[in-house]
């Protein structure tokens, strides 16, 4: 039923992909992936309060799934929960630290938290650990592209900033070749 269930949702029969998952619930209430496709269900029909109790359950029946706490992330994100929203991402990416849509996410709640600069380290560190940076899928293709524009603003400004604290220094030793210092 799973696997009719995921050809559905493949095919774009949402609807008839759902029943099968609640059917699927109904059966086995701690299937993982029928809770998190019910969830992500919920989510999309903007209902975070559901969606997160589900994430939940899931999380006590597959508390080493990192999509799980990316998820329930995005839920708290969705219910205006910072703070609980970034002790989630904190849990996926104890899981796998390498799980890159959550170091996404959380770069781009850092970003919403003022936070630019560990945003653009974070970003950084995605950059190096995607899979092919350069072209991504269609899916990634815009939050890669931010994250690029994130990191070359901060480098940027750091770059600004470098330039006006060591103004008077480059003054003193004007007539010194800088090439090493530059």
């Amino acid at each position: 039923m799973a696997q009719q269930a995921r050809e559905l949702t493949r095919a774009g029969h949402t609807a008839e992909a759902a029943l099968l998952w609640q059917r699927i619930l109904a059966a086995a209430p701690n299937h993982t992936e029928a809770l998190l496709a019910s969830a992500t269900q919920a989510l999309s029909r903007r209902d975070p309060a559901v969606a997160l109790q589900i994430f939940q359950h899931a999380a006590v029946t597959a508390p080493r799934d990192p999509m799980v706490h990316l998820y329930t992330a995005v839920a708290l994100k969705e219910l205006g929960r910072p703070d609980e929203e970034m002790a989630a991402v904190t849990r996926a990416l104890s899981i796998d630290p390498y799980f890159y849509p959550a170091l996404l996410h959380k770069g781009m709640l850092l970003e919403r938290l003022g936070k630019r600069r560990q945003a653009a380290s974070v970003f950084k560190d995605v950059l190096k650990i995607m899979p092919d940076p350069e072209t991504p899928a269609p899916s990634l293709r815009k939050a890669a592209e931010h994250a690029r524009a994130a990191v070359e603003e901060n480098r940027q400004s750091l770059e600004r900033h470098l330039d006006i604290v060591l103004a008077d220094l480059r003054k003193r030793h004007s007539a010194s070749r800088l090439d090493r210092f530059e």
